[in-house]
Parts: C-alpha cells; structure tokens; sequence
C-alpha cells in the first residue's frame, strides 16, 4: 500500500505452496487493467525486506462490524466481505460456512488487515532468505539458509491442553478459546505429558487419501461379502448331511 496508494486489496487465504493475495491496482494509461511489473516487485522486496528487518511484532485484536468497516473505508472489497462477516455465512477468505467467524485483524508496523491468523511473533522470526521451513515432530522450526550446511532453529511451536477441554468455547471456523470452564492453557512441548507429536504438511490439510481409503473400504467389503458366502456354503453342506444321517 506504501508503493500503490489507489490500490485495493481483497483477500489473500492459503494454499497449498503458501498463499497468494489479490490487489486491484486500477487502469494503466492505456485503459487496461494495470499489472506489477518488474521495476514494482523489486521496489515491493526491497520494502519486504525492511519489513523483516525491523522485527516489528504481530499484533491481534478482535473488531466490530463498524470498526472494521470504519477501517476499511476506502476498501471496497473489503466492505463487502465484513458485510459478509456481519451477516453471517461465510468466513474472512469468502468461502462460505455454518459458524459465525469473528472479525479480527492482524498489524505489524504501518499495515494492518483482515485476518484470523495466527501469526508468528514478528516479522523477523523467519530471515529474509531462507529456502525452506522445517518442523519436526517435537514443533522445533527450522530455516533453511543459503551458505549454511546445517539448518537453523528459528522458534519452537508448544501445544496447549486443558484441564477440562469439553469446557472450551467455541468461536467459529472450528477455532476455541479458554473460559472458566475449561481453565488456563497448559503449554508444552509436543510429545511430553501425554501431548500429541506434530506432523508437519497435516495442519492445513487432511492425512487420509481418499484414493486409498475407498480402495480399502471395497477390499473390506469384498472380503467380508466371500467370508459370509463362506459361512452361508458351510451351514448348508452340514444341514445337508444332518438330514442324510436321518
């Protein structure tokens, strides 16, 4: 927004490989909708890499439809998804939904916008030229740096348990927040005191291939339906023979 004022932005959910945001940057000179071009993406990393240079942290807050409509009033695509939000129906990324999402946004230095997240502590937690991240099974995160034969450890990602989780209260988009029911969160270490391991690539998305599982569900069906055919051909060869002993 600091590089293109007049742009608009509309939402920017995750994918698979990351994500992706859409922005509507107007007409060009020629009456065409404008694109970046290259000279703009190199201004945008180079801001980028302010961004992560200066550390600035994440910061949550949950807002009214007002609120967030008076935040956003240039924003058209915007206005029309918290009056989505408002009414219900869909969540922040337009797709629709049984819950009632909450409005919340996410800020860190200048830039503040719609956003469930969560997000990491600050915008340098994750150095500007890492190649990849890794989380092993005890939620140690790893980066991946150019030069550097040995990845680096970056943060560590606790689970939180419950002394009573059936009292969590339930905020919508299959998200949950302590009460006085449920008592304080219990943070710790994925693996210890009987918490779960972590499984990186699993928390978006399901684990269970439905190729397979529907393959096995028709061997098991299969095999079921040749073992009552084997049980029907036993009953009937003895019945047989007890009436031939008549």
């Amino acid at each position: 927004m600091e590089t293109h004022p007049q742009a608009k932005i509309a939402i920017g959910p995750p994918i698979e490989n990351g994500f992706y945001y859409d922005f509507d940057l107007g007409q060009g000179d020629d009456g065409k909708p404008r694109t970046f071009t290259p000279e703009d993406l190199e201004a945008i990393e180079k801001r980028m890499r302010q961004v992560i240079a200066g550390r600035h942290p994440f910061q949550y807050r949950q807002v009214s439809a007002d609120e967030a409509r008076q935040l956003f009033t240039d924003q058209p695509y915007k206005l029309e998804l918290i009056d989505g939000l408002a009414q219900g129906g869909i969540d922040e990324y337009g797709n629709e939904t049984d819950e009632a999402p909450v409005i919340s946004t996410y800020k860190h230095d200048t830039f503040e916008d719609l956003c469930r997240g969560p997000h990491l502590e600050h915008t340098g937690q994750i150095p500007a030229d890492a190649l990849s991240i890794d989380i092993d099974s005890t939620g140690r995160v790893f980066v991946a740096i150019p030069g550097e034969a040995e990845p680096q450890e970056v943060g560590q990602i606790e689970i939180a348990t419950f002394v009573n989780p059936a009292g969590l209260k339930q905020i919508g988009e299959n998200l949950y927040v302590e009460s006085a029911a449920s008592g304080p969160p219990i943070l710790g270490e994925p693996g210890l005191e009987n918490r779960g391991r972590l499984i990186q690539g699993m928390i978006e998305a399901s684990n269970v291939d439905p190729t397979r599982e529907l393959i096995e569900l028709i061997r098991t069906q299969r095999a079921f339906e040749m073992n009552s055919q084997t049980i029907r051909t036993a009953d009937e060869t003895l019945r047989s023979v007890a009436q031939l002993r008549r």
